[in-house]
C-alpha cells in the first residue's frame, strides 16, 4: 500500500529518458554538480519517487521486472550516460550498478560519517564502483576493505564547495542541531530514533546529551556574552516546527535562536560567522574543523543509546577519548574545558590540536579541485 500510495503521488512521465552524458542518481543535493557539470549535460534519475518514468516502467512490465532496482537498470540503459554519478555513499545498491554497465564510470561520492555497521553491510557483496570520493584517507581505507574501487580523498564535497568569506564576525556559539522527528509507536505514547541497526532508540535515550549541553552551554554563553544560535537540522518548514519545538522544551526562546537552513550552505555560513561551532555527532562538526572553524566535539551518543557505532569520531588508537577540544562526557568542568580552550587557545594551539583530526579523519579540498580533476580526464 505505501509503494502504490507513492506511485499515485509521484509525477508521470511517458517520454524516453533524455540522453544525458552524466547521470545523477537522486535529486537531492543534485544542485552541488551544477558549478562542474554542465547543466545541459546532467539528468537526474529520482529515487524517492519524486517522478516515475512510465516509458521505462512499461519497458520492464512487458520483461516481468517489477522491483524499483531493474526499474534503474533498465533507465540507465534507454539514457546513454557515459557516467553515472551519486552522493549516496549509504545506499549499498549503487555498489551494484558497475557489475551491469561496466562501460560506464560510476564514482559514488561520501556525503556523511560511516559507522563500523555500515562498513560490515557492505561486507562480502562482490561490490564495484569506478571511483569513490571519500571524507579521508581513513575512509579510503574502510572502503577499499570492502568495495572493488578507485579512492580518491576529497573531504565533504558540499564543504569544499562553499567558500569561506565570512569569518568568525558575531559574539555568538553556533550548536549543530541532529534533531529528527521521532517515530511514533502505534497508540503514539512513545517516540522512537531509528538508528538503523534494527535497533528503535527511545527519544529520551537519545536525546539526552542535549538536555545535558544546552543547559550549561547557555551557562556559559551568558556568563561571556555570547549569544547561543541553534543551526536547525530541518529542510522543510514542518520539520522546522517540530525541531522548534523540541528545544523549546530544553532551553526557553530568550536564550537561543534557532536558524533555519533551507539553503545547503546556510549552515556554513552560519559557523563561519560564530566564535565557537559545538556539535554531538553531525558530520557537519567535522566540516566545520576542516573548513578552519573552532569546533568543541562531544562525542558522547554512543554512550547514551549503547551503541558504538553512533559516534562522530571512529574508534582509533589515534584518537583518544578526550582532547583539546573534544570529549566523551558531559558535565559543567569538561564543557567549559573546552569550550575555554576553543575560545583562547593561539592560533598555533590550535593548529596543533586539529592535526589529529586534520586531514586524517576529514580532509578540505577548496572547490572540488580533485573532482574537478576526474571529470576534466
Amino acid at each position: 500500500m505505501k509503494l502504490l500510495y507513492k506511485i499515485l503521488k509521484a509525477k508521470k512521465i511517458f517520454r524516453k529518458p533524455e540522453q544525458k552524458k552524466f547521470l545523477i542518481l537522486d535529486s537531492i543535493n543534485s544542485v552541488i554538480f551544477e558549478k562542474y557539470i554542465n547543466k545541459d549535460e546532467m539528468g537526474i534519475l529520482h529515487t524517492r519517487y519524486e517522478s516515475l518514468n512510465f516509458f521505462v516502467l512499461l519497458k520492464n512490465i512487458f520483461k516481468l521486472k517489477f522491483n524499483f532496482f531493474d526499474y534503474m537498470i533498465e533507465y540507465i540503459k534507454l539514457s546513454n550516460c557515459k557516467f553515472i554519478v551519486s552522493f549516496f555513499d549509504n545506499h549499498v545498491y549503487f555498489y551494484k550498478l558497475k557489475e551491469y554497465f561496466p562501460d560506464k564510470t560510476v564514482i559514488i561520492i561520501q556525503n556523511g560519517t560511516r559507522s563500523e555497521f555500515f562498513f560490515k553491510r557492505l561486507s562480502k557483496k562482490n561490490l564495484k564502483s569506478d571511483f569513490i570520493l571519500t571524507f579521508s584517507n581513513f575512509y579510503s581505507e574502510k572502503f577499499k576493505e570492502h568495495v572493488n574501487a578507485h579512492t580518491i580523498t576529497i573531504g565533504s564535497f558540499k564543504n569544499n564547495l562553499v567558500i569561506k568569506k565570512n569569518s568568525q564576525n558575531e559574539r555568538s556559539i553556533a550548536y549543530i542541531s541532529d534533531y529528527a522527528p521521532p517515530i511514533l509507536s502505534k497508540n503514539k505514547s512513545t517516540g522512537y530514533v531509528n538508528v538503523g541497526e534494527n535497533n528503535k532508540i527511545t527519544i529520551e535515550d537519545y536525546y539526552s546529551p542535549e538536555r545535558k549541553l544546552l543547559p550549561i552551554l547557555s551557562n556559559f554563553c551568558k556568563k561571556n556574552q555570547l549569544k547561543l544560535k541553534v543551526i536547525a537540522r530541518a529542510k522543510t518548514k514542518s520539520r522546522f516546527n517540530s525541531e522548534k519545538n523540541f528545544y523549546e522544551n530544553i532551553l526557553s526562546s530568550n536564550e537561543y535562536e534557532l536558524l533555519d537552513t533551507f539553503n545547503f550552505d546556510d549552515c556554513y555560513k552560519y559557523s563561519d560567522k560564530s566564535v565557537l561551532t559545538v556539535n554531538i555527532q553531525s558530520a557537519f562538526g567535522l566540516e566545520s574543523i576542516a573548513r578552519g572553524n573552532r569546533t568543541v566535539i562531544f562525542n558522547v551518543r554512543d554512550k547514551a543509546t549503547g551503541i558504538k557505532s553512533l559516534r562522530l569520531f571512529p574508534e582509533d588508537e589515534k584518537v583518544f577519548p578526550k582532547g583539546p577540544f573534544w570529549s566523551d562526557e558531559i558535565n559543567e568542568k569538561e564543557v567549559n574545558r573546552t569550550l575555554s580552550y576553543s575560545l583562547n587557545s593561539s592560533e598555533k594551539q590550535w593548529k596543533d590540536s586539529i592535526r589529529t583530526i586534520v586531514p586524517r579523519i576529514i580532509f578540505y579540498d577548496l572547490d572540488n579541485t580533485n573532482f574537478k580533476r576526474l571529470i576534466a580526464k
